[in-house]
């Protein structure tokens, strides 16, 4: 029966056979599997009278045949010279590489690496894997001559040369690239640097297909191919070379000049050094400290990653622009006038705590420590660096206020309590008194020093004329108040009164000076009036609260006092 696969996965002419075997086993299959190092090698499979059974269109080409063209010529007709006729591959098991001669049918010869294989299922069948190195052959022949292969090989024992044909095999290696690959030159020669036993990796650690590698790129395309590549060799080891490939002649079937450079002390000391970056910049995002350097004219000329964080502005917002711009403008000249002193000699250290507005529009209170660093020709600028305080500033802001409130509680109900020892003492006096005079007389000796450093005037209801209150002051007596000339008694509550713009009361001078009238009060209704005046400006009344717990406390002694009796 006639077969019809080939290597290719193509349809291939085949000669037909009468081995009962053939129904049985595919001699194209084992051999697609087992010849897996041939990239570009032409593949014959003989049965055992050494009649091509199968070719693959490699070998068509090779021979110079066209489809079919193969079928049923013998090894001999082929392979002239150089396949030892007594070597025995057992089943499995592929022979060493041969140097042969084979012929093409228009009689032309041609040199080739020749290796054999058997199979286990049929021994019977032969397959021969050929490599065509009869212009390499030349090439050498012709470097060799001009020893410019030697120069190339022998330039620089530490780089890797590997000379490759213009199908990619390796004609010739030095002893660095050797060393480089891991390989001898008995393993290399006949190869592509793209060996199925290693891995390639680029710089990324993705898988390097095949067809991209420099050389690969180089008989492709031409021109000079460079490529940092990983070669796994075992499992968690890499080796990282540095790939140039260019062809010696610019030619497309010029041979492939590959020199390699093992580089992987220095990619670890780069991977190494680029996690430590990561390290850094995770650190430095997640810090509460932003980096800025300026320049002399206090321009920001780099930003540290985090500053969308830290400031609201990204990087590129910053850099370019007057750091000064993002000060609060009453801050600005200070600010400016701080940083430009830090220019004036290397070194210079300072620090300020400086409100910067954020893209928001909001200002946020930033701890910061400038040191020039113009000697420094990395960074040949003022470092800057901002941390927010703003919740620290506004919590110590709070906790000031908060003391002060304190404080100023302490001290009111020291007041307090000074002042209702006076009262209870006033109250006292009051109780003992036998009338109205007398009781008159111990309250206004007593207001100097129940309200200090104020001028007071004291009025009390008169026992004929309940409309009018008499006024008592040590220079003059009986000055008569009409009721309706103050809010105080018209309303029976304490009035405050500036003296010209709140509304005033008829007896309060116009003069400016603040004016608080206080009611008495007994038994829901008014018996009398203090009047307190500030001296000016400078002494303030108490506020309206004080002024009114002072009017209630002035109106329980008075109404548990006898000051009406008699």
């Amino acid at each position: 029966m006639a077969r019809k696969k080939s290597l290719d996965s193509q349809p291939a002419h085949v000669a037909e056979r009468k081995s009962p075997k053939a129904e049985q086993s595919d001699p194209l299959t084992w051999v697609t599997n087992a010849v897996v190092q041939a990239h570009g090698e032409a593949v014959l499979v003989f049965d055992a009278d050494q009649k091509v059974i199968a070719a693959n269109r490699v070998a068509e080409q090779a021979f110079c045949s066209q489809a079919g063209a193969l079928a049923g010529l013998r090894l001999y007709q082929l392979i002239l010279s150089g396949l030892p006729t007594d070597e025995k591959t057992l089943p499995g098991q592929v022979a060493s590489l041969h140097t042969v001669e084979a012929q093409r049918l228009d009689s032309t010869r041609f040199t080739a690496f020749a290796r054999t294989y058997r199979l286990e299922d049929e021994p019977e069948f032969l397959g021969i894997s050929l490599l065509d190195v009869s212009e390499e052959r030349a090439l050498r022949k012709e470097l060799d001559s001009t020893t410019s292969l030697a120069g190339l090989l022998v330039r620089d024992m530490s780089v890797g040369i590997v000379v490759q044909s213009a199908l990619g095999a390796i004609i010739e290696a030095n002893t660095a690239a050797e060393k480089i690959l891991g390989f001898t030159r008995e393993q290399l020669v006949g190869r592509t640097l793209v060996d199925p036993r290693v891995r390639s990796l680029r710089r990324d650690m993705s898988i390097l297909p095949a067809h991209e590698h420099p050389s690969m790129r180089v008989l492709r395309s031409g021109g000079v191919q460079a490529e940092l590549v990983g070669v796994e060799k075992a499992a968690g080891m890499v080796t990282w070379i540095e790939i140039e490939a260019r062809r010696l002649v610019d030619s497309p079937t010029s041979a492939v000049f590959a020199s390699l450079v093992d580089v992987t002390a220095a990619r670890e000391a780069e991977l190494r050094m680029a996690a430590a970056l990561a390290r850094q910049e995770i650190m430095t995002s997640l810090s509460s400290e932003t980096v800025l350097i300026v320049d002399a004219d206090l321009v920001v000329r780099s930003a540290s990653s985090n500053t969308m964080r830290l400031l609201g502005w990204s990087p590129s917002d910053l850099i370019g622009k007057d750091l000064v711009s993002w000060v609060q403008e009453d801050q600005r000249e200070m600010v400016k006038a701080a940083l430009t002193r830090l220019f004036s000699y290397p070194g210079a250290r300072g620090r300020l705590d400086i409100k910067l507005r954020q893209a928001s529009g909001h200002l946020r209170i930033y701890d910061g420590n400038g040191m020039n660093m113009l000697a420094d020709k990395m960074i040949n600028g003022l470092l800057i660096n901002l941390r927010d305080i703003h919740d620290q500033r506004m919590a110590e802001a709070a906790v000031r206020q908060a003391n002060e409130e304190l404080e100023r509680r302490l001290q009111q109900l020291s007041a307090d309590r000074a002042f209702d020892a006076a009262l209870s003492r006033v109250a006292d006096l009051l109780q003992q008194c036998s009338g109205l005079e007398e009781s008159a007389d111990v309250l206004w000796a007593s207001l100097p020093t129940l309200i200090p450093g104020f001028e007071t005037a004291l009025y009390l209801e008169d026992s004929e004329h309940v409309e009018f209150i008499r006024h008592r002051a040590p220079d003059h007596a009986h000055v008569f108040l009409p009721t309706e000339a103050c809010w105080a008694l018209r309303t029976r509550r304490a009035h405050i009164s500036d003296g010209v713009v709140t509304l005033r009361c008829d007896h309060v001078p116009q003069d400016g000076r603040m004016t608080a009238c206080l009611p008495l009060m007994a038994a829901g209704r008014v018996v009398g009036l203090v009047v307190i005046r500030s001296p000016g400006p400078e002494r303030p009344l108490p506020s309206q609260e004080e002024i009114n717990r002072l009017a209630v406390r002035l109106s329980i002694v008075v109404g548990n006092s006898r000051l009406r009796s008699g």
